[in-house]
């Protein structure tokens, strides 16, 4: 059972992931992903790939997870899974935001440019936990929405530096709030006190 042993060799990929070993995990998650591309099987395809990307992501091969991430959404998309594709717009977002995008050159500072496309693809992925009604996900979403206007300031002002920064800051505490009446309402404590920390 071919599909079997795929499945087998993700969980392993998972536990191995789970124990820091990432060189190991991918290499399970890439035996998984021949399996599923041998047999047609898109959704197991798309799956492995996600995870491919986010393994790549902590690596610091940002280009490799990119590229990952968009294959994965380009399937989920294909299929109209839309959790799916929430997931990768979220982790592609993440990237962007974090890290900035890889393939950057000639920008002043490659990081800042990123956050428009950073917010471009949390709020795709928002769009989507929301409709969904999945509320952690959209908790989530709208904290790392919240922190690029807080960090970095509102990417789309035209005034001065400072007053960007202070606009976004603005903004920031707006989605900080909203992410964090979402996790009171789940009871996420955890997630609940990581709003406060940073509010």
């Amino acid at each position: 059972n071919k599909a079997g042993i795929a499945e087998i060799s993700s969980n392993i990929a998972h536990i191995f992931n789970n124990q820091g070993k990432v060189s190991e995990a991918l290499d399970y998650y890439n035996n998984s992903l021949s399996i599923y591309e041998k047999l047609n099987n898109d959704i197991g395809k798309a799956h492995c790939l996600n995870k491919i990307g986010m393994l790549y992501s902590t690596q610091g091969e940002y280009i490799e997870a990119l590229t990952s991430h968009n294959k994965s959404l380009k399937i989920f998309q294909a299929l109209e899974n839309k959790k799916g594709a929430a997931e990768c717009y979220s982790n592609i977002a993440t990237i962007l935001h974090k890290y900035g995008d890889p393939n950057c050159k000639g920008e002043a500072n490659c990081l800042d440019a990123s956050q428009k496309a950073a917010l471009d693809y949390y709020n795709k992925a928002f769009a989507i936990f929301d409709s969904l009604n999945n509320k952690k996900a959209s908790a989530v979403v709208l904290a790392n929405i919240g922190s690029i206007y807080n960090s970095f300031g509102d990417p789309y002002c035209e005034l001065n530096r400072e007053e960007c920064l202070k606009k976004g800051q603005k903004i920031g505490i707006v989605y900080a709030n909203r992410s964090l009446d979402i996790r009171r309402e789940i009871k996420d404590e955890l997630g609940t006190c990581s709003i406060l920390i940073n509010l």
